[in-house]
């Protein structure tokens, strides 16, 4: 296997997807619904805030 490319321009860009793409902050609260069909289908359990 050859080694990562290492361009200064795909580092940002590696940077910037994984901004993107979250889960870097602190963890969201979930406000549930209060309608069990519902809540266990939503990820979590509820609505993310």
């Amino acid at each position: 296997m050859s080694a990562p490319f290492s361009d200064p321009a795909l580092a940002t860009l590696r940077h910037r997807i994984a901004a993107i793409e979250g889960g870097h902050g602190p963890p969201l609260a979930v406000l549930p619904f209060g309608v069990s069909e519902l809540d266990r289908r939503l990820t979590k359990g509820g609505l993310a805030c």
